[in-house]
């Protein structure tokens, strides 16, 4: 991700840091102490991505990544693109990006390993990573919720929402329409309109970073299945997730791996957990 954004790579360590903060900040259950202390690292963030960029001004067209091409089409004109419009966008994107693909990951890794001929699979089988990320999303959506203030009084099903009103969008309830998707809570990623779920949003607001994400979650599963081919959930596993308003991640997923030698690694793995 630091990559593709044109960010140092020696600053991962202190970036997850700070989205992991920002996220509890917004979604989770801090303390008023906690929340005050997430604040102070939060502005912190903002001064590293503000310092970042100017640092980045005189040298743009030498910037790898998103920042430098957000830099080039800026091309020192401010009324173009300001360098607080370019500070919240790497915001958002460090905040949201590694945050909601490592959460997604876990949804798609847990359907993937849920039927041990799936798993098989995943390591060549390109199409059927495929089809089991999208209807992972739709199912299981790393992000069930986020909030939208209403501009204008809309009617809904039925109900009117006054303008000015804030509402909590379930974009994970919306995976299970019937009325879209046959059977909604079955598993089936052979199913059809597998694109048309929410799990990135829709027209205006919809994740820019989306291909990115896909192109993670491919990635990370043919990995992990090709290096791991005997990987198995444990058999006392139980799914639980992180207090979150509209996040939906993994506390933890234990597996075990029995008999396996990884092609990578040296050494066979034995019901190492």
């Amino acid at each position: 991700m630091l990559d593709v954004l044109g960010l140092p790579a020696e600053d991962a360590t202190m970036i997850t840091g700070w989205t992991a903060g920002t996220v509890e900040l917004i979604w989770g259950r801090p303390t008023a102490a906690e929340q005050l202390a997430a604040l102070y690292r939060l502005l912190e963030f903002r001064d590293y991505c503000r310092a970042l960029i100017r640092v980045r001004l005189t040298t743009f067209r030498r910037t790898p990544g998103v920042l430098g091409d957000l830099l080039t089409y800026r091309s020192g004109d401010e009324a173009r693109l300001t360098v607080e419009q370019i500070a919240s966008l790497l915001l958002d994107l460090l905040i949201a990006g590694p945050t909601m693909t490592a959460a997604a990951l876990g949804h798609a890794l847990e359907h993937a390993l849920a039927d041990p001929r799936r798993w098989s699979r995943m390591a060549s089988d390109a199409h059927l990573r495929a089809t089991l990320i999208e209807e992972s999303l739709r199912y299981s959506p790393a992000v069930d919720g986020w909030l939208r203030l209403a501009i204008t009084d809309t009617t809904v099903g039925g109900v009117t929402i006054p303008a000015g009103s804030r509402c909590l969008v379930l974009l994970g309830s919306a995976g299970h329409d019937a009325a879209v998707y046959t059977d909604p809570q079955l598993f089936d990623p052979a199913r059809a309109r597998l694109s048309r779920h929410l799990a990135f949003s829709y027209g205006p607001h919809q994740c820019p970073a989306a291909a990115l994400a896909r192109l993670e979650l491919d990635t990370a599963l043919a990995v992990l299945a090709r290096r791991l081919p005997a990987l198995r959930l444990d058999a006392d596993y139980v799914r639980r997730f992180q207090p979150s308003l509209a996040l939906r991640a993994h506390t933890a997923m234990p597996a075990v791996t029995v008999g396996s030698r990884c092609p990578v690694a040296h050494g066979a793995v034995e019901a190492q957990r």
